[in-house]
């Protein structure tokens, strides 16, 4: 229920793994909202079908990581969940990635940056250089070719300060 409580109508504009994007008329204004919800279970069940052990610190990397919005670093996670050593946290993400959950998103200064698997468009990255916070933004680049070369894929890392840290 919105604020106003005035939705005039919502239509299913396109569904992901991790969100969908609705399609609402609020106030005479056509929006578009993503809405979440959560997946966790379904990534429990699938490093349950691996074979793999659901132990504690893991089942506690996989809830920080579906609490996430955008792409994570093992050093992030290792930070965040300090009693949890930092070899569990990149053994989880290695087995989210072999099951095929998460997959490498970017590198930055060095460090790899993954993101759950649900993003069905091709988009980019803006990266707080101070506290490392990133978000994921549309790809409006269109080149297909450049003289001399055909382009196969691109992949594009915005750097500067979130609000947080101006």
């Amino acid at each position: 229920i919105l604020a106003t409580g005035r939705l005039v109508w919502v239509e299913r504009y396109r569904i992901a793994t991790t969100h969908a994007y609705l399609l609402c008329s609020i106030g005479g204004r056509t929006r578009a909202l993503r809405v979440y919800w959560r997946r966790m279970a379904s990534i429990i069940e699938h490093v349950k079908e691996s074979g793999a052990k659901l132990t504690g610190p893991r089942r506690e990397i996989i809830e920080y990581i579906e609490n996430l919005d955008g792409i994570f670093a093992a050093a992030q996670i290792a930070k965040a969940l300090k009693p949890i050593d930092t070899v569990s946290v990149y053994r989880t993400l290695q087995l989210l990635k072999d099951i095929d959950m998460i997959h490498p998103s970017i590198v930055f200064e060095g460090e790899q940056y993954y993101e759950l698997h649900g993003h069905e468009d091709h988009h980019h990255h803006a990266v707080c250089t101070s506290c490392r916070e990133a978000r994921c933004v549309e790809c409006k680049i269109s080149v297909s070719k450049l003289r001399g070369f055909t382009v196969n894929d691109h992949n594009l890392v915005l750097t500067g300060l979130c609000n947080s840290c101006k």
